[in-house]
């Protein structure tokens, strides 16, 4: 018989989502709503609590409820000596509990019998959303005897993710350490007033809005488009003279459609407009370039108001998974701009932010033996860089034997390149820890960062994001296509309508983590990562990838489609290039791209990374029609 489908007894008419949490004191605050009985274990939550403000002195507990042990538990939080940190509410009507909930950062469930009662289902409809339940179900999975309190937190609270196990101490808690809450509390803020960013204000607003309904997000989204489009359309000349030629007034923008009247802006026509593109009498522009991948260079500026939503949205993102600024990072990275700004001043602010930088411009394998050896002497809580570089280290720490699953690593962050599914294995396979992807550019910005639950969700505050066709069409949510974005906070260079090189497709669907930010399906690498058979066939690169991949003989290799009539071959075997390797190479490579194409397959000993420190797999120089 077909499922049948039995819905929450909650009613949402009465426990739902406010618009904006409401903010009665700065304390970090928990509720519980149970009854004061022994089965709710109440008691266990009061002695957590008394660990737990050892650490963190402005966490608040309100306890709405009453029983027979009211009495008890007050005394124990007497003896306890945390009695100002708790507030006893007594039973409060459902109005009441709907505005404990709206006052709450968390809701603990500290419960001995049961682990999903109403209470829990009432905080997630009135947006208790669930955060690091990645987190705490790794951690609880080690105590299966002991359980502990569940945690579901509105915005990432500093100490969601841990669990108190009964016998007198944390379980597996975040870290809470005094140097990190300092690290992120007090120099982070003051590094960024220093430097003229808004990076705390921003950060904090894009905490609250991911929370957003959709179409709520939608009409943020809407009035930031507007006021960034009537903001370079007065500022900036290559916009002032466009607008007036094209009669287009971005007062009048009533929809993120209006944007299709705009031209698409590609590499050429900045670096043609360069100086026109820069907004009037703007001061403290940055000069940046492209690695130039896939052609020429590209030369851009960059002001302190993108940069500060740039770096809001990776924290937001990378505090998703439970990591936040202060935690000890290993960044493996490539870039010619941070390794050569390696001055006294960076050196000291890495240290003092516990981020380590490993060059992934020299992968040799005495440089792999140093790189592990640092990750397990660091113990970094995240891994942020490229995705080829750490699944090399990866498998490099999996051919000598060498474990790095037991470091403590709560997350891969990688970026900058496409993820392929095999350097996913070999990355979780190697740090024993989630690998999230995110997608952006130094030129796009961060477009798109992955959330626990598995979607790619788009920074909808600061981007739009459109998919087109070769002809400049716009495609709807499901269709592969060009992806093009116009970042809303780019008001001293701006990017609108900018052809990022790269083919997505949008999704119309959305997380079931509970953000309203929309979701971008895949990422399916740059127009150049496309290959075109003889036959003029368009083939993803993986077409090709998966003939040497699978080859046990090949630790490496890059291909290059040079012409519809020419292919070479890069490999570096693991032994030596044999003539049935080459022959299979050839075979598995014209059965995609055509007999007459000719395969060249020439032996290395090391293929080096492009200039920027990123590999790639497939390069094409054939222009896809």
């Amino acid at each position: 018989q077909a499922p049948r489908v039995i819905p929450n007894i909650v009613d949402q008419t009465r426990f739902r989502p406010v618009p904006e949490p409401v903010v009665e004191s700065d304390a970090f605050t928990l509720v519980i709503t149970r009854n004061l009985e022994p089965i709710y274990g109440i008691d266990t939550a009061l002695r957590a609590l008394a660990i737990v403000l050892h650490e963190a002195p402005n966490t608040r507990l309100r306890i709405a409820g009453s029983g027979p042990q009211e009495g008890a538990l007050k005394a124990l939080a007497e003896q306890l000596g945390i009695a100002a940190a708790v507030q006893f509410e007594g039973r409060l009507d459902r109005a009441g509990v709907v505005t404990l909930y709206a006052a709450a950062d968390a809701m603990l469930n500290p419960t001995t019998v049961d682990n999903m009662p109403n209470s829990v289902i009432e905080a997630l409809a009135c947006g208790a959303h669930p955060w690091r339940w990645q987190a705490a179900a790794a951690i609880a999975r080690q105590w299966p005897e002991r359980g502990g309190p569940v945690w579901l937190a509105r915005s990432p609270p500093p100490l969601a993710g841990c669990l108190y196990d009964g016998s007198g101490r944390a379980a597996g808690c975040g870290d809470m350490s005094l140097y990190q809450k300092a690290v992120a509390g007090l120099l982070f803020p003051l590094h960024e007033k220093l430097k003229g960013h808004d990076t705390i204000a921003v950060h904090k607003a894009m905490e609250r809005s991911q929370w957003l309904a959709p179409e709520a997000m939608a009409q943020l989204q809407l009035d930031n488009l507007r006021r960034f489009l009537t903001k370079i359309g007065r500022t900036v000349p290559y916009y002032q003279k466009l607008f007036a030629d094209l009669g287009f007034n971005p007062e009048g923008v009533t929809s993120v459609a209006d944007l299709h009247r705009l031209p698409l802006l590609d590499k050429a026509a900045i670096r043609a407009h360069t100086e026109q593109l820069k907004a009037q009498d703007v001061q403290g522009l940055k000069r940046f370039n492209t690695g130039g991948s896939s052609g020429e260079p590209l030369i851009f500026y960059l002001g302190n108001e993108r940069v500060s939503h740039d770096v809001a949205a990776k924290r937001r993102a990378t505090r998703w998974w439970g990591v936040d600024i202060g935690d000890r990072e290993i960044v493996v990275w490539g870039s010619p701009i941070e390794l050569g700004s390696q001055d006294r001043v960076r050196l000291l602010r890495d240290k003092l932010f516990r981020t380590e930088l490993l060059s992934a411009f020299e992968m040799s394998q005495a440089n792999l033996q140093k790189f592990v050896e640092r990750i397990r002497q660091f113990r970094p809580k995240m891994l942020f860089g490229y995705p080829s570089s750490l699944a090399l280290i990866a498998q490099f720490a999996g051919e000598q034997g060498i474990a790095l699953d037991g470091l403590g690593i709560r997350v891969a962050f990688v970026t900058s390149e496409r993820l392929y599914e095999h350097q996913r294995e070999a990355i979780e396979n190697a740090f024993g820890c989630p690998v999230a992807n995110g997608y952006g550019g130094r030129d796009a910005g961060f477009i798109a960062h992955a959330c626990p639950a598995g979607s790619l969700h788009i920074t909808a505050e600061d981007m739009v994001v459109e998919i087109v066709d070769p002809a400049g069409n716009v495609l709807p949510a499901g269709e592969s296509g060009e992806i093009v974005v116009t970042h809303l906070f780019t008001s001293e260079f701006p990017f609108v309508r900018y052809r990022t090189g790269d083919v997505g497709t949008l999704s119309d669907q959305p997380c079931t983590c509970g953000r309203g930010l929309p979701v971008l399906a895949s990422v399916e690498g740059r127009t150049t990562d496309f290959v075109t058979a003889a036959d003029g066939t368009i083939l993803h690169g993986l077409a090709l990838i998966y003939v040497l991949r699978d080859m046990p003989g090949v630790a490496n290799f890059r291909i290059v489609q040079e012409s519809l009539e020419l292919t070479r071959v890069e490999v570096v075997p693991r032994e030596a290039l044999t003539e049935d390797m080459i022959t299979e190479i050839c075979t598995g490579l014209q059965a995609r791209l055509g007999v007459a194409m000719k395969i060249v397959v020439k032996e290395s000993r090391q293929i080096k990374a492009e200039k920027s420190g990123k590999f790639r797999y497939v390069v094409s120089n054939v222009q896809a029609n």
